[in-house]
């Protein structure tokens, strides 16, 4: 700071740095405080501070609220850092918001008087350390001499650890951390609990800094793991070792970075102040007064540096890997204490290592339906079926044009045979929308292909009834009969203008947070506008199915439509009550995101699959079982009919005396009579 005021002062900049130091000594949870104090700060839009330093990995946190460092700095100056340090540590979408001021390197610390006493070398893995350990403990039988630390305390410092340790597992220098889930980390994991119970009482794993720093200047301890420290101390400072004997360090990076708020009224002073600090002069300087490392590269080919800094090992652990949480869901701070509790389950306790790194898995991600079986086989089972309902409806369209089952498919038109098959294809379908990733567009085009599909579908049958309820000389059926495609577009324009209001912005993601369970997204819809649109498909819906569901009952007993008009008011009704089931699932509280999806992708197969086999798919049926395959005729018991037509003629005889009672016989006579009007 004063250093930087000096300069200032002497090249007339007009600049003051002053600093603002937060310590334990002014918080009561440093690291928490100064979390959470910077949120708000950034949140709030504050203008108080102009430059931040934070620590490298809130870089995802905090970088919104930073600018954009390519815009004010040149690129040899961004260049001269360490690309591996600026690609994990400084970037947000992308953009450096962030450079390095600092570098903390992890190391082991090797008791090289006790090592050289037993002829011991300095362990590469975790075995030779513990074979190591055992020995010069067993020679050794001093109560107060431990054999490792390991730093896996009740905070930060132990998701250090932890996640050290799972590092260490890798293959080679640049493979990814391992996943939470692999092989390579249950290894790990169990071998921070063999170190725990061989080589030590297990206390010492769980001591903090005080009893490190104690261990570390009395030389009461074999190894130590801890940030690289330049003090003269009987140890040898080594890279962390690892899993293989070559090639691979444990050891991990971490340090403070510095930026700019974007909500500074004075970036253009704070970037000089940047640039300053992080200039290859400062940064020597501080690399000799202050015993730090340098995220810049070529300092540690400097003859000057070397001289003070431990160039070699830092060369050693290059490329450097960093401490990288994938915190997913949640807030980074609320994952780091979950992440350590979880872990200290297994170390600690008794908890089953697998329970342990799915309660860890789940606070990292949003489960999704989906055709992989890795953690249900629901969404594949449900594609499966799918595929093959899909199959079917494909390959029977083929029947349409096989002349002998022209009469069995008299009911409507090839071409309008071919339109419902392809509204309830599409129908079926938006199940697809429940795959994968929930976002605003999948929430729109689910509702969309839904009613659509219905509608495209459901138009041949209105078609159909309507025209057959009256005769041609009926101006409005000789219309819809003469200009059947205009009537469907007709209706069809009416639903996509409905469609087209609803928008995508009509739909949030809405996050289902579980404790310790398995965390979900669903679509939600916003606000009253967004409602009454849904309300206005419904209604919409709920006319058409009402007006079949009146021309069917007109219809009722035409002989030459007798099996049509049952099997799909069976139809119907699996319609209605689907529609009901699917928007009372959107309505309540699921936790469950299979049974979620599982019960709306199942209603939508049961409707679609229902609407196929009750008024196309039957047929095939009948023709396949009936004896005589060359006639579809459905015979009516006269006895029957008799009886209907006389209970009609019996009820215009008593019922004529009123308007309300014409209009009721009229009904009944339509509902009764056995064929439809001539043409």
């Amino acid at each position: 700071m004063n250093e930087f005021n000096r300069y200032a002062e002497k090249n007339n900049l007009n600049i003051k740095f002053q600093l603002t130091t937060l310590t334990p000594n002014n918080s009561t949870s440093y690291l928490n405080n100064y979390s959470n104090m910077i949120e708000n700060l950034l949140f709030r839009n504050s203008v108080k501070y102009d430059i931040y330093f934070y620590y490298g990995s809130y870089t995802e946190k905090y970088g919104p609220y930073f600018v954009n460092l390519e815009k004010y700095l040149s690129k040899e100056h961004i260049e001269k850092f360490d690309k591996d340090v600026i690609k994990n540590v400084c970037l947000y979408n992308n953009v450096i918001v962030g450079l390095p001021v600092t570098l903390d390197i992890d190391c082991l610390y090797s008791n090289i008087n006790l090592l050289n006493t037993y002829n011991e070398t300095i362990p590469k893995t975790w075995d030779q350390l513990i074979n190591t350990s055992k020995r010069i403990l067993e020679g050794e039988k001093d109560n107060n001499l431990i054999a490792y630390n390991g730093l896996f305390n009740d905070s930060e410092e132990g998701n250090l650890s932890i996640f050290e340790m799972i590092h260490s597992f890798k293959d080679a220098p640049r493979e990814p951390h391992p996943d939470i889930k692999s092989q390579k980390t249950m290894d790990a994991l169990k071998m921070i609990k063999r170190m725990k119970d061989e080589i030590t009482q297990g206390e010492e794993f769980k001591k903090d800094d005080g009893y490190l720093l104690e261990k570390l200047f009395t030389g009461k301890s074999i190894f130590l793991k801890f940030w690289y420290l330049d003090y003269p101390i009987p140890f040898f400072k080594s890279p962390i070792p690892s899993a293989k004997e070559e090639g691979v360090s444990g050891t991990l990076v971490g340090g403070y970075n510095i930026a700019i708020s974007k909500y500074s009224k004075n970036i253009e002073s704070a970037i000089k102040v940047l640039e300053f600090i992080t200039s290859e002069e400062i940064q020597k300087r501080s690399m000799h007064e202050d015993h730090i490392f340098s995220a810049i590269d070529n300092l540690y080919d400097d003859p000057v540096v070397c001289s003070y800094t431990d160039c070699e090992f830092v060369k050693s652990i290059q490329p450097f890997s960093f401490v990288q949480f994938n915190t997913g869901v949640y807030d980074i701070d609320y994952y780091n204490e979950r992440y350590r509790q979880y872990f200290y389950e297994y170390i600690y306790g008794n908890e089953a290592l697998s329970h342990v790194l799915k309660k860890i898995d789940d606070l990292t991600k949003y489960y999704k339906f989906s055709i992989s079986r890795e953690d249900t086989s629901s969404g594949f089972i449900v594609f499966i079926i799918y595929l093959v309902i899909a199959f079917i409806m494909c390959a029977t369209v083929a029947f349409l044009f096989i002349k002998k089952y022209n009469n069995y498919f008299k009911f409507l038109s090839k071409d309008f045979w071919i339109i419902f098959l392809l509204g309830n294809f599409i129908l079926m379908s938006s199940m697809l929308t429940l795959y994968g990733n929930v976002t605003k567009f999948k929430c729109g085009l689910r509702i969309s292909l839904l009613s659509f599909g219905f509608t495209l579908s459901i138009i041949p049958i209105i078609h159909k009834l309507i025209i057959n309820l009256t005769d041609d000389n009926n101006k409005i059926t000789k219309w819809i009969k003469n200009n059947k495609y205009l009537f469907l577009i007709g209706i069809l324009l009416i639903d996509l203008i409905i469609l087209s209001l609803l928008g995508i912005k009509s739909y949030s993601v809405y996050n289902i947070i579980i404790e310790e369970g398995e965390n979900s997204q669903k679509c939600k819809m916003i606000g009253n506008f967004g409602n009454n649109i849904i309300y206005s498909i419904l209604i919409f819906n709920g006319i058409i199915i009402l007006s079949i569901l009146i021309l069917v009952f007109l219809e009722w007993n035409i002989k030459e439509t007798y099996y049509d008009i049952r099997f799909l008011s069976s139809g119907l009704f699996i319609n209605f009550l689907s529609m009901i089931i699917y928007y009372a699932v959107n309505k309540l509280e699921m936790n469950s995101y299979v049974d979620y999806n599982l019960i709306l992708s199942s209603n939508i197969l049961i409707v679609s699959f229902s609407n196929y086999l009750f008024i196309y798919g039957y047929r095939i049926v009948v023709f396949l079982f009936k004896n005589d395959k060359n006639e579809y005729n459905i015979q009516v018991r006269m006895s029957t009919q008799n009886r209907l037509t006389s209970t009609t003629k019996s009820s215009l005889s008593n019922d004529s005396s009123s308007k309300k009672s014409k209009v009721s016989n009229k009904l009944l006579y339509y509902h009764y009579r056995e064929s439809r009007m001539p043409n």
